[in-house]
Protein backbone atom coordinates (compact mmCIF):
# COMPACT_ATOMS: atom_id res chain seq x y z
CA UNK A 1 0.00 0.00 0.00
CA UNK A 2 1.35 3.28 -1.02
CA UNK A 3 2.09 6.16 1.61
CA UNK A 4 2.97 9.75 1.89
CA UNK A 5 7.37 9.94 2.55
CA UNK A 6 9.58 12.59 2.31
CA UNK A 7 11.46 11.98 -1.00
CA UNK A 8 15.25 13.55 -0.89
CA UNK A 9 16.60 13.56 -4.21
CA UNK A 10 21.08 12.62 -4.42
CA UNK A 11 23.57 11.82 -6.69
CA UNK A 12 23.70 8.39 -4.82
CA UNK A 13 21.55 6.41 -2.39
CA UNK A 14 22.14 3.56 -0.16
CA UNK A 15 21.46 0.74 -1.08
CA UNK A 16 19.17 -2.05 1.28
CA UNK A 17 21.75 -2.66 4.91
CA UNK A 18 24.14 -0.15 3.58
CA UNK A 19 24.99 3.15 5.39
CA UNK A 20 26.05 6.04 3.81
CA UNK A 21 26.56 9.78 5.76
CA UNK A 22 25.48 13.45 4.68
CA UNK A 23 25.97 16.69 5.72
CA UNK A 24 22.67 18.42 5.66
CA UNK A 25 22.48 22.27 4.68
CA UNK A 26 19.36 23.35 3.26
CA UNK A 27 16.50 24.11 5.11
CA UNK A 28 13.83 22.15 4.11
CA UNK A 29 15.81 18.85 4.75
CA UNK A 30 17.05 20.71 8.22
CA UNK A 31 12.75 20.65 9.10
CA UNK A 32 12.37 17.39 6.84
CA UNK A 33 15.01 15.29 9.29
CA UNK A 34 14.05 17.00 12.21
CA UNK A 35 9.93 15.54 11.56
CA UNK A 36 11.10 12.66 10.50
CA UNK A 37 13.41 11.91 13.98
CA UNK A 38 10.54 13.72 16.10
CA UNK A 39 8.20 10.39 14.65
CA UNK A 40 10.51 7.92 14.05
CA UNK A 41 9.97 7.62 10.40
CA UNK A 42 12.08 7.02 7.48
CA UNK A 43 12.16 8.99 4.30
CA UNK A 44 12.73 7.66 0.56
CA UNK A 45 15.98 9.11 -0.91
CA UNK A 46 15.86 8.79 -5.14
CA UNK A 47 18.85 9.04 -7.47
CA UNK A 48 19.01 12.16 -9.47
CA UNK A 49 19.36 11.61 -13.16
CA UNK A 50 19.03 14.94 -14.04
CA UNK A 51 20.08 18.73 -12.25
CA UNK A 52 21.47 19.10 -8.76
CA UNK A 53 21.31 18.02 -5.36
CA UNK A 54 20.94 21.58 -4.23
CA UNK A 55 17.62 22.86 -6.02
CA UNK A 56 15.33 21.03 -8.00
CA UNK A 57 16.26 18.00 -9.63
CA UNK A 58 14.58 14.79 -11.62
CA UNK A 59 14.96 11.69 -10.06
CA UNK A 60 14.22 8.03 -10.68
CA UNK A 61 10.54 6.43 -9.73
CA UNK A 62 12.27 3.28 -8.04
CA UNK A 63 14.38 4.02 -4.61
CA UNK A 64 15.61 3.18 -1.07
CA UNK A 65 13.33 3.71 1.88
CA UNK A 66 15.79 4.55 4.19
CA UNK A 67 16.05 5.30 8.41
CA UNK A 68 17.86 7.61 10.06
CA UNK A 69 20.80 5.74 12.39
CA UNK A 70 22.77 8.76 13.86
CA UNK A 71 23.09 12.58 13.99
CA UNK A 72 25.50 14.93 14.60
CA UNK A 73 26.05 18.27 14.69
CA UNK A 74 29.28 19.01 12.64
CA UNK A 75 32.25 21.73 13.46
CA UNK A 76 30.74 23.74 10.22
CA UNK A 77 27.65 24.19 11.72
CA UNK A 78 26.11 21.56 9.56
CA UNK A 79 24.00 18.63 10.66
CA UNK A 80 25.44 15.33 10.10
CA UNK A 81 23.11 12.84 9.34
CA UNK A 82 23.87 8.60 9.10
CA UNK A 83 21.22 7.05 6.69
CA UNK A 84 20.69 3.67 6.43
CA UNK A 85 19.02 2.05 3.54
CA UNK A 86 15.56 -0.41 4.68
CA UNK A 87 13.76 -1.29 0.96
CA UNK A 88 13.29 -0.65 -2.56
CA UNK A 89 10.37 1.72 -3.01
CA UNK A 90 8.78 3.03 -6.19
CA UNK A 91 7.48 6.86 -5.89
CA UNK A 92 4.10 6.36 -7.73
CA UNK A 93 3.61 10.02 -7.76
CA UNK A 94 4.99 13.07 -6.33
CA UNK A 95 4.26 17.20 -5.50
CA UNK A 96 6.74 20.26 -4.16
CA UNK A 97 5.65 21.49 -0.76
CA UNK A 98 6.00 25.72 -0.79
CA UNK A 99 9.46 25.16 0.60
CA UNK A 100 10.42 22.71 -1.98
CA UNK A 101 10.78 19.79 -0.43
CA UNK A 102 9.29 16.92 -2.15
CA UNK A 103 6.81 14.31 -1.11
CA UNK A 104 5.80 11.47 -2.84
CA UNK A 105 3.47 8.32 -2.56
CA UNK A 106 5.52 5.70 -1.94
CA UNK A 107 5.03 1.66 -2.35
CA UNK A 108 7.40 -0.87 -1.12
CA UNK A 109 8.79 -3.54 -4.11
CA UNK A 110 8.44 -6.79 -2.46
CA UNK A 111 11.85 -8.91 -2.51
CA UNK A 112 11.19 -12.33 -2.89
CA UNK A 113 13.19 -14.20 -0.75
CA UNK A 114 16.69 -16.04 -2.45
CA UNK A 115 17.88 -19.17 -1.00
CA UNK A 116 21.19 -19.33 -2.71
CA UNK A 117 24.18 -20.23 -0.24
CA UNK A 118 26.77 -17.91 -0.04
CA UNK A 119 29.13 -20.64 -1.06
CA UNK A 120 28.23 -20.86 -4.81
CA UNK A 121 28.97 -16.61 -5.00
CA UNK A 122 32.56 -16.93 -3.95
CA UNK A 123 33.94 -14.88 -6.62
CA UNK A 124 31.32 -12.34 -5.92
CA UNK A 125 32.66 -12.24 -2.11
CA UNK A 126 35.89 -12.32 -2.90
CA UNK A 127 35.35 -8.83 -5.15
CA UNK A 128 33.55 -7.81 -2.20
CA UNK A 129 36.05 -8.35 -0.17
CA UNK A 130 38.64 -6.02 -2.22
CA UNK A 131 36.41 -3.40 -2.14
CA UNK A 132 36.15 -3.55 1.30
CA UNK A 133 39.42 -3.73 2.14
CA UNK A 134 39.86 -0.06 0.33
CA UNK A 135 40.08 2.63 3.33
CA UNK A 136 37.24 4.70 1.99
CA UNK A 137 34.69 1.98 2.38
CA UNK A 138 35.42 1.56 5.88
CA UNK A 139 33.24 4.42 7.02
CA UNK A 140 30.68 3.31 5.48
CA UNK A 141 30.86 0.59 8.35
CA UNK A 142 29.64 -2.14 5.89
CA UNK A 143 27.84 -4.94 7.96
CA UNK A 144 28.99 -8.79 7.42
CA UNK A 145 27.58 -10.42 4.63
CA UNK A 146 25.57 -13.30 5.78
CA UNK A 147 23.45 -13.65 2.83
CA UNK A 148 23.21 -13.15 -0.90
CA UNK A 149 21.15 -10.70 -0.47
CA UNK A 150 23.57 -8.44 1.52
CA UNK A 151 26.29 -9.26 -0.73
CA UNK A 152 24.10 -8.27 -4.18
CA UNK A 153 23.40 -4.84 -2.38
CA UNK A 154 26.87 -4.07 -0.77
CA UNK A 155 28.58 -4.76 -4.33
CA UNK A 156 25.82 -2.80 -6.00
CA UNK A 157 26.49 -0.02 -2.98
CA UNK A 158 30.46 0.09 -3.98
CA UNK A 159 31.00 -1.11 -7.92
CA UNK A 160 31.94 2.13 -10.35
CA UNK A 161 28.32 1.61 -12.20
CA UNK A 162 26.55 4.36 -14.40
CA UNK A 163 23.37 5.25 -12.52
CA UNK A 164 21.76 3.92 -15.45
CA UNK A 165 23.01 0.35 -14.55
CA UNK A 166 22.37 1.05 -10.80
CA UNK A 167 18.66 1.39 -11.36
CA UNK A 168 18.39 -1.65 -13.28
CA UNK A 169 19.77 -3.79 -11.11
CA UNK A 170 17.97 -2.27 -8.24
CA UNK A 171 14.60 -3.81 -9.45
CA UNK A 172 15.84 -7.32 -10.00
CA UNK A 173 15.51 -10.13 -7.53
CA UNK A 174 18.36 -11.49 -5.90
CA UNK A 175 19.33 -14.03 -8.12
CA UNK A 176 19.02 -11.62 -11.46
CA UNK A 177 20.89 -9.37 -9.67
CA UNK A 178 23.85 -11.33 -8.87
CA UNK A 179 24.33 -12.84 -12.48
CA UNK A 180 23.93 -9.42 -13.85
CA UNK A 181 26.76 -7.94 -11.32
CA UNK A 182 29.32 -11.25 -11.93
CA UNK A 183 28.49 -10.33 -15.46
CA UNK A 184 29.55 -6.55 -15.15
CA UNK A 185 32.39 -7.37 -13.33
CA UNK A 186 33.98 -9.83 -15.96
CA UNK A 187 32.58 -6.86 -18.66
CA UNK A 188 34.27 -4.49 -15.86
CA UNK A 189 37.49 -6.39 -15.38
CA UNK A 190 38.26 -7.33 -19.08
CA UNK A 191 38.61 -3.73 -20.20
Amino acid sequence: MAEPLPIFPLKQMPMPGVRLPLRIFEQRYLSMLTQQMRTDSGFVVAQIYEGAEVGQASFFPVAVEVAIVDWDPLPDGLLGVTIEGRAVTRILAHHSQPDGLVVGQCEVLAQQPCHESLADWDGLLDVLNQLKSHPSVASLALPPVTDVATLSWQLLQLLPLATNQRQKALVLPTRDRLLWLATTIDGLTST
